[in-house]
């Protein structure tokens, strides 16, 4: 893990804007920031300080002949490309990964990108050319934003760094506003800052004479599936999976695991124990209900003999808020909380962990895949009949206060099926716990909704829906979701809250090639009947104590709802009433007014959409004035005390 930042370009006073991009950012790497300089072009990196690691600072930054690099993230096939490249007639061996690929551009281009596997986001200044080049991993676990001003070209690995050195003045974006209302994160390339872009996941970006361009070097595909039988499939995935599993360990540092009671951090801690060959550390989160998780997290750690720490968290997580939405450099839902106390739990352990995400988009385990594919046929039944008998019914028993209940879930899959074709019926399940665009409407003020109307966040998803290269309808919501939520919203979390706490956390299920063969699995593998991830189920039974592959995973949660609905009301309303959101005429006060009393009197489950814009809020009042997140404790505590 490290921070980069620098600009091309520019012909002002540069050393200042660095110094102020690295100080912002001292939280992804708290080394002291190595600088590469030339007359209009710098680049720098802040690479992370370990502290359970005899190599105390990781090498993010170097110069080899007429090319700059620094890096943020780990390469994990760099001692197999250190083979293969021979400088001065002998293997680059013991490189930096930053060195590798400064040698590897020299002698292949930018076609070097395809050949790196991990997760990475890199800038190279090539002098004999005097070109920017921006890369982001395949898909897209580390960030990297740019600003293309009138000024120069600047870059950072997060946007607080591009407005702590005044780059661009803070102004929110209309289009990624909507967009993160309806989605719960913002798709690249958009980012909340105006004048802000987001690199998407597998592209590179390049400025040159003050021009710059986008170009993608790598994508999944569905469309060719693999012929063989169901056991050598799962011979392959076994290899395939115990590879990426091995390829994140560090080359020094000590390294754990996040496990719940899933398959996917299971399969994590089994494959772990057989690499090390020796016990390490995991990490589990409870929650002290019927859906805890650490029973079967402990069987699974108990069977490899790994080093456990369980917690239940009591903290006032809304205190935490400002805390944890800094350390995102965006708004974001409430996965960030379990997110946030895992990394804080491992960083007084360990270097490195590793985290099961992704395995849900490479195996249909997200139940609204299931959702989207029964609207299908669920939609035969004649409009007339969902729409006027079946919806209002639904609603009339209760239908809007969650998805718990027979209600619930019969009004959500009515209205899934009444939104059109496959691709607008996936969107609307995005959505729908979300704000739709009536619902926007309804919040936005008069003047912003005129900016925003025509901003269309379900087309966003449709299109990607429709252009993929998957057949079967349940392979194209995956491949939506590996475009859009796996990179800007899971990946983006892992990442963010690991930098936060001076860690790194490690996806191996976001591994390339194991992404590659994955997608070539037949659909029927991965859903057989109505039994989703079959095929990591059968891997599992090799690999789990059987009560963890039969476990109906629930995930960990907070009971933000019932506060919602309870004690956390005056607090609510005294935020609200005093929203900057609010003030400034990009909401409306009633709108927000009507959401807070229809969840507190129990009508309509809110408790999503107020997360949202609670968060939202936050995050609006410390990028609007440039605050760090202690800054805001006494505007927090003013309003907490509202509860009495």
């Amino acid at each position: 893990m490290a921070a980069i930042f620098g600009f091309a370009n520019y012909h002002g006073e540069g050393a200042d804007r660095l110094a102020s991009m690295a100080r912002s950012m001292v939280h992804r790497g708290a080394a002291e920031a190595q600088i590469f300089k030339t007359k209009s072009t710098s680049i720098g990196s802040r690479a992370i300080q370990r502290c359970h690691s005899k190599e105390k600072v990781q090498v993010s930054g170097c110069s080899v002949g007429d090319i700059r690099v620094v890096l943020d993230g780990k390469i994990v096939n760099a001692a197999s490309l250190c083979e293969q490249i021979l400088v001065d007639g002998h293997p680059l061996v013991g490189a930096s990964n930053a060195e590798l690929v400064a040698h590897l551009y020299r002698s292949c281009g930018e076609s070097c990108f395809e050949r790196l596997r991990g997760s990475f986001a890199i800038a190279i200044h090539d002098l004999s050319s005097d070109r920017l080049i921006l890369a982001r991993d395949h898909l897209g676990h580390k960030p990297v934003f740019f600003a293309d001003t009138a000024e120069g070209f600047f870059f950072a690995s997060e946007t607080k760094a591009l407005l702590a050195a005044d780059v661009v003045p803070f102004v929110i974006d209309m289009q990624s506003l909507s967009h993160f209302l309806s989605l719960r994160f913002v798709p690249a390339p958009f980012s909340l800052i105006k004048g802000v872009t987001k690199l998407p996941p597998a592209h590179i970006a390049i400025h040159q004479q003050g021009k710059t361009s986008l170009h993608q070097y790598w994508q999944p595909s569905f469309a060719t599936k693999m012929q063989q039988s169901l056991e050598e499939t799962i011979d392959g995935l076994e290899h395939k999976l115990h590879d990426a599993i091995a390829s994140c360990l560090p080359d020094s540092g000590v390294s754990g695991a996040f496990l719940s009671g899933g398959l996917d951090s299971g399969l994590i801690v089994a494959n772990m124990s057989q690499a090390l060959g020796q016990p390490f550390d995991t990490f589990s989160l409870g929650v002290k209900n019927d859906s805890d998780e650490v029973p079967i997290a402990r069987l699974v750690a108990e069977k490899y003999g790994s080093i456990r720490h369980e917690s239940y968290p009591s903290d006032d997580v809304v205190r935490l808020l400002p805390e944890m939405i800094w350390s995102l450099d965006e708004p974001s839902d409430m996965v960030l909380v379990s997110k946030f106390f895992l990394s804080r739990m491992a960083a007084t352990h360990v270097d490195t962990v590793m985290s099961g995400d992704g395995g849900d988009e490479l195996f249909a385990g997200f139940t609204r895949y299931l959702g989207v594919r029964d609207a299908q046929y669920y939609a035969r039944v004649p409009a007339w009949l969902r729409n006027r008998i079946i919806a209002p019914a639904m609603r009339q028993l209760g239908g809007r206060k969650g998805l718990s209940g027979i209600t619930g879930k019969l009004l959500w899959l009515t209205e899934v099926a009444g939104a059109g074709e496959l691709p607008e019926r996936y969107a609307e399940a995005v959505e729908y716990l979300r704000f739709r665009k009536a619902d926007k409407q309804a919040l936005f003020s008069e003047e912003s909704w005129r900016q925003v109307a025509d901003v269309d966040s379900s087309q966003l998803l449709a299109e990607k829906v429709r252009n993929s290269d998957a057949e079967d309808p349940v392979e194209k919501l995956l491949h939506t979701d590996f475009l859009t939520r796996l990179p800007e919203h899971l990946l983006m979390l892992d990442d963010r809250t690991g930098a936060a706490h001076g860690i790194d956390v490690l996806c191996p299920f976001a591994d390339k090639e194991l992404v590659e063969y994955a997608t070539s699995i037949p659909v029927n593998m991965k859903i057989n009947g109505r039994q989703a991830k079959f095929i990591e189920r059968k891997l599992a039974e090799r690999k789990l104590p059987i009560e963890a592959v039969n476990f109906q995973k629930t995930g960990w949660s907070y009971p933000f709802a019932e506060l919602c609905a309870g004690s956390l009301q005056p607090f609510l309303r005294s935020v609200f009433a005093d929203a900057r959101l609010i003030k400034d005429g990009i909401f409306q006060q009633a709108a927000v007014d009507r959401i807070i009393s229809e969840h507190g009197a129990g009508k309509i489950d809110h408790h999503i959409r107020i997360w949202m814009l609670l968060s939202l809020e936050i995050w609006y009042r410390m990028a609007s004035d440039n605050l760090h997140y202690e800054d805001m404790i006494p505007w927090m505590e003013t309003h907490l005390a509202s509860q009495g």
